[in-house]
């Protein structure tokens, strides 16, 4: 109820400092923490409105159009997410206006702290005509609606009536009714058609000159010509009289195909009155104004084979063309019209200094300004000058601001060693002679860019040197100068600039909510790339810096005995490992590697055992692969062929039974194995199989049976077959105490006989009695088997 009420066109200017905290659904971000201030306006007789909402000072800046009528109802309907900028638009492309409706707005920031000012305007719309040289102009139009009719051409439509520019003002124009007449066709560099439009001029007088449409109501766009002499020598001519007076010269040339011979034809007028007819060939009639039917056939009937009937003016302007695709008549209609005695302007001969369109220029109008143009150029001294203005969509008005200022050539980025102030001719900057205090260091910039054009989102670099001191770091965000031409919080890329002594470098990039986004470079003043990446942790993973070689330091392994050693190599940056070349270097050993320089104690001088894999297409296993294990079902290793014909692995093995399956893949046809090494000789199979071998001396592959109550149980059985196993004929008394104990039998039948020399067997200790002393021991012996 507290909402502030807009006056169409007045600027609000309010700070959200001490605004109320509430949590609030945004389409961007969810719900959130939000600290705003309301607004409403109200609808009147408006077709529609403008809103503005522009950040001052508030670190981010957020609006919000709300769906409802009432403080009781309202939500989010549309808005712009987070901008350091303005989020501004029109409301017609989403809303259709009630009329005199209070309609709301919510403008906050997230964060309190990093609050401040900011400006809203809301502005009604009446849409209609808005250029006052149309017929149909509407005075109280505030927006163009591309409705306007034009009967009558500019005053500047024609080079030779083009309007002089001063310096430094600001003229009003209009491409309503503008024609072509005199526009340049063809000049190299400008638009090879520039289309309707009105002409600016002015002499050059050397000083560096601005030319901008922004903020116009139409899409503008601008070609600018320089000519020796006034309009580049155009001239305007008169047509000849007719020389048939009052009817039209009608030229006209018939055929030009393989079977003109078959060609004939007429042409009648509006009563079927025959005024010409004929075969193939050319002519010329003099004919009365009016509409006419050319016949035409062909003997043969099967079209005129590529002819052809034209019909032409006397100045050579088409009247009409037709032709008969095929059959042996076919009809055409033909207009006949005399031309147009209007004086005829002729372009001169212009070279092109700067074209522009959609903002192609400098790109320095507004964001919500981006189909208008904004160009700079130095003139020449005396020479003459021509801007021709036209529009990419309807015709309408624009502004033409012509600005002048004397040149002064300099570097106009602050962060440059040579900056400028008072340039306004960029003729580039050295960025690097002050980095570095003496000649030892190298200068180099680092370069940052965001793929989103948002910032960094708090991702950090870090450089340093290989002793872990940081002797560089920063972020997009805080560069030395930086690009953010968008609407979004953060630039889009920037760059910072440090010195480094002769040496190697870690580059490290860590953090940010968008690592995705992060990229970068660091170049020398050459502008060779010495390192670049991306992120090097990401979400908190383990840190992979990138390496940089300065002044000529050779970055590597300085360590003799690494697999990796570098005899070139002036800086050890840590990159020294000892396992690639590690492996087995006694060459008598079965598994000796002709390529290891570190012996890692693998060595295997009796239990090799080599698998050899092969495919009879040569195109690899296509998926299968072998598992190797113990024969009690522990892995020892794996392998396939990835491509090719042939593969071998070699394992080191103790003495034992050991198991190789090998599944089918997708051509089981084509494998088949063998294994050296194992004991009895030769084993080999084919997908889709198991096979158990022996390793070492002796059989050790024992099948039997492992169940340890059966008759026939084998406690050395290390491949079970319980089919074996016997259960019947080895039963009887296994107790040694009992009077009928049978040594042979293997399972307890219950048959066991025991004499008892206790008279009272109550009596566990024998002391006469039965007394709690005994129970003590039978307590004791509870449980325990016999």
């Amino acid at each position: 109820e507290n909402a502030v009420a807009q006056v169409t066109g007045e600027t609000f200017v309010g700070n959200l400092c001490g605004a109320n905290a509430e949590e609030i659904f945004t389409w961007n971000a969810g719900t959130e923490t939000a600290y705003g201030v309301y607004f409403t306006f109200n609808s009147s007789n408006y077709d529609t409105f403008f809103f503005d909402a522009t950040n001052i000072s508030n670190d981010d800046l957020g609006f919000m159009m709300l769906q409802g009528n009432t403080c009781d109802d309202i939500e989010d309907y549309v808005g712009c997410g987070l901008v350091t900028g303005t989020c501004a638009g029109s409301v017609e492309a989403f809303l259709t206006l009630e009329p005199d409706t209070d309609y709301y707005f919510l403008i906050f920031t997230t964060d309190q702290a990093a609050c401040g000012e900011f400006e809203f305007t809301t502005t009604g719309i009446i849409l209609g005509c808005t250029d006052a040289t149309a017929d149909n102009y509407n005075p109280e139009a505030n927006q163009d609606d591309s409705s306007c009719l034009f009967s009558n051409t500019p005053a500047n439509d024609e080079c030779s009536s083009a309007i002089t520019l001063e310096c430094n003002t600001v003229v009003t124009g209009s491409t309503g009714g503008a024609t072509v007449s005199g526009a340049p066709n063809g000049v190299a560099g400008c638009a090879a058609a520039p289309g309707p439009g009105v002409w600016y001029t002015f002499v050059g007088d050397g000083q560096l000159h601005n030319l901008s449409t922004c903020g116009s109501a139409i899409d503008s766009k601008v070609n600018i010509y320089s000519a020796d002499t006034i309009c580049g020598g155009g001239s305007t001519e008169i047509p000849p009289v007719d020389a048939c007076d009052s009817l039209v010269t009608v030229d006209y040339v018939i055929g030009g195909g393989s079977w003109d011979s078959e060609i004939s034809w007429s042409l009648v007028d509006a009563d079927s009155v025959v005024v010409l007819s004929g075969a193939a060939g050319a002519g010329s009639a003099c004919l009365p104004e009016g509409d006419y039917t050319l016949n035409m056939l062909d003997a043969y009937g099967d079209g005129w084979n590529g002819g052809s009937a034209s019909f032409s003016d006397a100045l050579g302007n088409s009247l009409g063309t037709a032709t008969l695709t095929t059959g042996s008549a076919g009809t055409a209609p033909l207009s006949v019209s005399a031309y147009s005695m209007d004086p005829i302007v002729v372009a001169g001969e212009f070279t092109c200094v700067a074209s522009a369109e959609g903002n192609e220029g400098n790109g320095t109008c507004d964001l919500f300004d981006a189909d208008d143009v904004d160009v700079s150029f130095i003139s020449e001294e005396g020479l003459l000058y021509y801007a021709y203005v036209g529009s990419t969509g309807p015709a309408g008005t624009f502004d033409l601001a012509f600005d002048c200022a004397p040149v002064v050539e300099g570097c106009t980025n602050a962060a440059a060693c040579d900056y400028n102030p008072d340039a306004n001719v960029d003729t580039g900057c050295d960025f690097f002679s002050c980095v570095c205090p003496d000649s030892t260091g190298t200068p180099v910039a680092f370069y940052m860019v965001d793929a989103f054009g948002d910032g960094w989102n708090g991702a950090t670099y870090t450089v340093t040197n290989l002793a872990g001191e940081v002797v560089a770091n920063g972020n997009l965000d805080e560069a030395a100068w930086f690009v953010d031409n968008d609407n979004f919080t953060g630039p889009e890329y920037g760059y910072d600039y440090f010195c480094l002594a002769p040496a190697c470098y870690q580059i490290s990039v860590e953090g940010g909510d968008w690592p995705g986004e992060v990229s970068w470079q660091m170049l020398n003043e050459a502008g060779d790339i010495l390192a670049s990446g991306g992120p090097t942790s990401v979400n908190g993973g383990e840190d992979a810096p990138v390496t940089a070689s300065i002044g000529g330091a050779v970055c590597g392994c300085t360590e003799e005995g690494a697999c990796n050693y570098d005899p070139t190599a002036t800086d050890n940056d840590g990159s020294c490992e000892y396992e690639t070349c590690a492996g087995c270097t006694d060459n008598t050993a079965c598994n000796y590697d002709a390529e290891a320089s570190i012996d890692d104690g693998s060595c295997c001088f009796d239990n090799c055992v080599t698998i050899n894999m092969n495919d009879s297409f040569g195109d690899g296993w296509n998926g299968a692969e072998y598992q190797l294990s113990s024969v009690d079902g522990t892995p020892i290793g794996s392998g396939t062929i990835e491509a090719g014909t042939n593969g071998a692995d070699t394992y080191c093995v103790t003495t034992g039974c050991y198991s190789i399956t090998v599944t089918e893949g997708d051509w089981p046809g084509e494998i088949s194995w063998n294994i050296s090494g194992a004991f009895g000789g030769l084993v080999q199979g084919v997908a889709g199989e198991t096979v158990t071998f022996n390793v070492g001396s002796g059989d050790a592959c024992v099948v039997g049976c492992d169940i340890p109550y059966a008759c026939n149980y084998n406690a050395d059985t290390n491949i079970s077959d319980i089919s074996l196993c016997v259960f019947d004929g080895c039963s009887g008394c296994t107790y040694t105490t009992a009077t009928n104990y049978d040594e042979g039998a293997v399972i307890d039948d219950g048959s066991c006989n025991f004499e008892i020399a206790n008279p009272c067997p109550a009596d566990l200790n024998g002391d006469g009695s039965v007394s709690t002393a005994d129970l003590l021991e039978f307590l004791t012996a509870f449980g325990q088997e016999c």
